[in-house]
């Protein structure tokens, strides 16, 4: 059914059934007009929105840190899961700020980050997940052929496998045509990854991949083509309701060419075929406050 989104009242046939809220969004937390008390706003923002809508997942991109902060040396709030034997969170690291907001609002997370490249000439971009279930262990993988933090095309993967339930995916990928690291080569190479670890749709597993996929979904023959003919299934095509799917609605970096008047670039894909009650554009100024150029997308899974 197309139109417009959905209330959650419109959902109260579905109140008795065990659902999962699902979101994703690439919330560009430090950039080259970083302001560090809107940067405290915009998380508060995210905090709330994620209480108000009882979001049980949560796949975010460039979540990043300032390089030169110190590293946390004490506690981490709630539960804190490092993606490897490295793992560490800087103070104004956006997870770690989110994971304080989420705390104060007595919100409880499982939660797990990982740096990927150097943002801006000082930012640590990264990749981070939140989960209301359990997460038992969590793994960062890069899926770019460069390896190279100070580039800023270098990409990383991020899992959070949680207790006798699904598996989480945070990516963000590059683009189709890009001559150095194209989106081919870096999907490639998350399969593969995810092949070792048994979270592929042909692995049976309860996976669900979410991101910035920088492929415009109506582009036919590209990234969001690809990642079909892989087995994952479009929680947008699959949903019960939806809007436009519109998360990008002008320019913004890396789509300074030509005039693009509205992409659907971010996605919730599952590895298995699920009923999907609603999916929508949220924090876009209607549902939830704009909070980066990207808007973010709200799945209703049963």
């Amino acid at each position: 059914m197309n139109g417009e989104p959905a209330h959650r009242a419109d959902f109260a046939q579905y109140a008795e059934e065990r659902t999962m809220r699902l979101l994703t969004i690439n919330i560009h937390s430090h950039g080259s007009d970083f302001e560090p008390e809107l940067y405290h706003q915009k998380m508060k923002a995210l905090a709330a929105f994620m209480k108000e809508e009882e979001i049980d997942a949560a796949a975010i991109q460039e979540c990043s840190e300032e390089e030169d902060r110190p590293v946390v040396s004490g506690s981490l709030p709630m539960h804190w899961v490092p993606a490897g034997p490295d793992s560490r969170v800087r103070e104004d690291n956006c997870a770690l700020v989110l994971a304080e907001e989420l705390q104060g609002l007595q919100q409880e997370y499982w939660w797990t980050w990982t740096g990927a490249k150097l943002g801006y000439g000082k930012y640590n971009e990264g990749l981070a997940i939140f989960s209301r279930r359990p997460v038992t262990g969590a793994d960062s993988f890069y899926i770019s052929g460069v390896r190279d933090f100070s580039n800023w095309k270098t990409r990383k993967a991020l899992a959070a496998c949680t207790a006798d339930g699904p598996a989480f995916l945070s990516v963000h990928m590059g683009w189709w045509n890009d001559p150095e690291e194209n989106f081919r080569g870096q999907m490639e190479r998350l399969q593969k990854a995810l092949r070792e670890r048994k979270l592929r749709p042909q692995d049976g597993s309860d996976s669900f991949l979410m991101g910035d996929f920088n492929s415009p979904a109506a582009i036919r023959g590209e990234g969001r083509d690809m990642v079909l003919d892989l087995g994952w299934r479009d929680s947008y095509e699959d949903a019960e309701i939806k809007d436009s799917g519109i998360t990008v609605p002008g320019n913004i970096d890396g789509w300074r060419d030509g005039e693009h008047t509205g992409m659907r670039l971010d996605y919730i894909w599952t590895a298995k075929r699920h009923r999907v009650l609603q999916s929508k554009v949220v924090l876009n100024g209607i549902s939830g406050p704009v909070l980066s150029d990207h808007f973010g997308v709200l799945a209703v899974i049963e």
